[in-house]
């Protein structure tokens, strides 16, 4: 890939080109880079796509800039126009992708016992469990390679852990939301779904979340 500087402004140019512009020059098959300099082309490499927010940002092919001495054909990342709809469409995926990565771990089938199984670890702990109880957790720690106690003490660890998760998430659902009801213009929509990812972040993090 090259460019060629016209009045010191870079455009896509190739070989053929050179080739077609001046058919009564014989270039070499494979023209080296001191050879092309002499009329105007240069080499240019094409940056890495970079990283983007695919719900709230949009890239393109941005303008060819020389860096640190190479000509680059640049992307541009901008922030995507969006109505309040949108917005909130984008809240409502974003929201759904955490809380997806929390229960998506787990089968429909195990999750609607979990209720049952925190219950039952509470009247564990409380020593006021019922022998059915009792047997129901012996039972599930024998599965797991576990005494009763610490198969009680992981249910209720990740209980306290899903709940925290939930609870954080549907607070910044709540405040989120309102803060886009609020805006007064179009423009901060963006800046108010960045500001929910940053504050969601320390949580992600402790729990391997991808925000």
């Amino acid at each position: 890939m090259h460019i060629k500087l016209t009045n010191g402004i870079p455009e896509m140019y190739s070989i053929g080109q050179l080739r077609r512009d001046n058919p009564q020059t014989s270039f070499p098959k494979r023209p080296g880079d001191e050879l092309l300099a002499e009329w105007g082309v240069y080499p240019c490499v094409q940056q890495d796509q970079p990283d983007y927010d695919r719900l709230t940002e949009k890239v393109s092919e941005g303008p060819i800039e020389q860096i640190d001495g190479v000509w680059t054909w640049t992307w541009r990342v901008e922030d995507k126009p969006l109505t309040l709809d949108q917005a909130q469409f984008v809240l409502a995926e974003w929201i759904n992708q955490l809380t997806y990565q929390v229960e998506g771990k787990y089968p429909r089938v195990i999750q609607k016992g979990w209720d049952e199984e925190e219950e039952m670890a509470l009247a564990y702990k409380a020593e006021t469990e019922t022998p059915e109880q009792l047997a129901i957790l012996t039972d599930l720690a024998s599965r797991k390679n576990r005494t009763v106690d610490e198969h009680v003490d992981r249910v209720l660890y990740l209980a306290g852990s899903f709940h925290m998760i939930r609870r954080v998430v549907h607070e910044l659902w709540l405040a989120t939301d309102g803060a886009l009801e609020a805006a007064q213009s179009a423009s901060e929509y963006p800046d108010i779904l960045r500001s929910a990812k940053q504050q969601a972040a320390p949580m992600a993090e402790q729990h391997g979340l991808n925000v």
